[in-house]
């Protein structure tokens, strides 16, 4: 039996070596620098200006222009920031903090210059999370984020609106090995099952992103029976799942990321209150490693 990885055909042990390999280096890096049990979290927001239509606004397509003027005139932003979507979410993000209380403070001080240059642009970058009849049509330049995904709309026409999800929340906790991660997502997972997190959210924009696919690829809610709890469980879901060749795509509610070994953890929905903030970063340190 073979496997693929990519257009080189290996063996079915080699394929989840490869797999599993970046994970673990990415772990072994936040052990060398220090960042195990760290907290971060990226928003991921839009542009929006003015307009004279039924909302008062409309998207922006913009995300380049505002990150290239910001990393100009602060150079130190730049890793701190950076657009998706084919120009229109752009992010704001923080981290690795030491702390729920850093966190926060560091990503609102993030946060307050973007939004800063962008009003001298006459933009607003805000919180929002598209369903249909919320607000303006969103430009198909916002979604989707990759070649891929225009593949996926024509394929799928008839889920091509649901598509425009232009804006998250993202919590991320740093952690030392693989194991570690999956057990963590595990607790986490457990949680969502629970219905822990139902306030987090709004139910609507949560429901409105589920396609009503099990093997839907890159709704933000979807989310397995169990996570899985072994690197070689995670070898076989990642097969499952289409993702074993290519560890980005993982677009899941959870997802362990394979460059920076952090379980990160995505709400519908984004808030850029810091009180907020600290809080849902600190139950998600606590529900990990209590």
């Amino acid at each position: 039996m073979q496997a693929h990885a990519g257009n080189i055909v290996v063996t079915p042990a080699e394929a989840k070596r490869r797999f599993l390999a970046p994970y673990r280096a990415a772990c072994a890096q936040n052990r060398e620098r220090g960042w195990v049990q760290t907290f971060g979290k990226e928003l991921e927001q839009v542009l929006v200006r003015p307009a004279s239509n039924t909302w008062g606004y409309e998207y922006v397509t913009l995300g380049s222009m505002l990150y290239q003027f910001l990393c100009r005139c602060m150079p130190w932003l730049a890793q701190h920031i950076g657009y998706e979507f084919w120009d229109g979410q752009f992010e704001v993000k923080a981290g690795p903090c030491s702390s729920s209380d850093e966190l926060a403070e560091v990503l609102t001080e993030h946060l307050r210059h973007v939004q800063r240059v962008a009003r001298m642009m006459g933009w607003r970058i805000v919180n929002i999370e598209y369903l249909p009849e919320d607000g303006p049509p969103v430009p198909p330049i916002i979604s989707p984020l990759k070649p891929g995904y225009a593949i996926y709309r024509d394929e799928f026409p008839h889920r091509a609106e649901r598509m425009y999800r232009v804006a998250s929340g993202q919590y991320a906790l740093g952690c030392g090995h693989l194991e570690e991660a999956l057990e963590g997502a595990g607790r986490i997972h457990a949680a969502f099952m629970r219905g822990e997190f139902n306030g987090w959210y709004d139910q609507r924009r949560f429901d409105a992103f589920t396609l009503g696919a099990e093997d839907e690829a890159i709704c933000p809610r979807w989310m397995p029976e169990s996570f899985p709890a072994t690197p070689d469980e995670f070898w076989a879901y990642a097969n499952d799942r289409n993702f074993a060749h290519n560890p980005g795509v993982d677009y899941g509610a959870i997802r362990i990321h394979a460059q920076f070994g952090i379980i990160e953890v995505r709400f519908p929905g984004p808030t850029s209150d810091p009180n907020v903030t600290q809080r849902r970063a600190q139950r998600l340190h606590d529900i990990v490693w209590g």
